[in-house]
């Protein structure tokens, strides 16, 4: 009779024991559950957040300063996320990494183009004036002068993927940098004179946001604008 006793205690305790362990299995899963939810809810609001400012700019119609304000933003955006890879992190887009975004445009009108011209410091007789003269002037012997070079060519996809190869620093020029100014190149009796004022031309074209891609987490990764024709 006493070993029937002992062993209902035993038995009791095993099941207590065991209703504890499921308690409290219960009790961490749930507790799991609740920060992973919460973690999911962060994810979230934080994709939403980093959409809403470049949904923003999906409009059918829109100055190509709009163009220069997302890229700006896209590429400070990558510069953060390439910091893993880089000790001087660019803006270059990365299709590996979910948090970078990849901004393409197309101009359609007419090329982007700076203006290059030469000067050379003549001193002598100048029968025009005649008299002897010592002065810059713009170089004749050049062919053609001043020369415009296309920053960015017609019908022409440029992407911060470095698409063409090259062509990233010159959209660091136009969204970041803002070159609209004359540069000069001074050697002993040669000047190189470059217009860049051309970047101010992509500002007044009118574009159309024609594609927006998401990732698999649901995040913008890539925008399409090009000139509307």
């Amino acid at each position: 009779m006493e070993d029937a006793s002992l062993a209902l205690r035993i038995a009791e305790g095993v099941m207590i024991g065991v209703l504890l362990i499921t308690l409290l299995l219960f009790v961490f899963s749930r507790i799991s559950v609740v920060e992973n939810s919460e973690a999911d809810k962060q994810v979230i609001e934080n994709t939403e957040e980093f959409n809403k400012k470049y949904n923003a700019y999906d409009k059918p119609m829109m100055y190509g300063t709009d163009v220069i304000s997302v890229l700006g933003m896209a590429i400070n955006n990558n510069k953060v996320c390439n910091q893993k890879i880089s000790a001087n992190p660019d803006g270059i887009y990365h299709a590996d990494d979910a948090n970078s975004i990849n901004i393409n445009f197309k101009v359609k009108k007419s090329a982007i183009q700076t203006k290059k011209t030469e000067y050379v410091f003549f001193s002598g007789y100048d029968s025009t004036q005649g008299k002897n003269v010592s002065e810059w002037r713009v170089d004749t012997t050049k062919s053609p002068n001043p020369e415009y070079v296309e920053v960015f060519k017609v019908n022409t996809m440029y992407s911060l993927s470095n698409n063409p190869v090259g062509s990233y620093q010159k959209i660091v020029d136009i969204a970041i940098n803002g070159n609209s100014n004359i540069t000069k190149q001074i050697t002993s009796r040669r000047i190189i004179e470059t217009d860049s004022s051309g970047f101010n031309d992509f500002k007044l074209r009118i574009f159309e946001c024609t594609n927006v891609q998401y990732n698999n987490v649901g995040r913008v990764c890539s925008m399409t604008f090009e000139e509307i024709n």
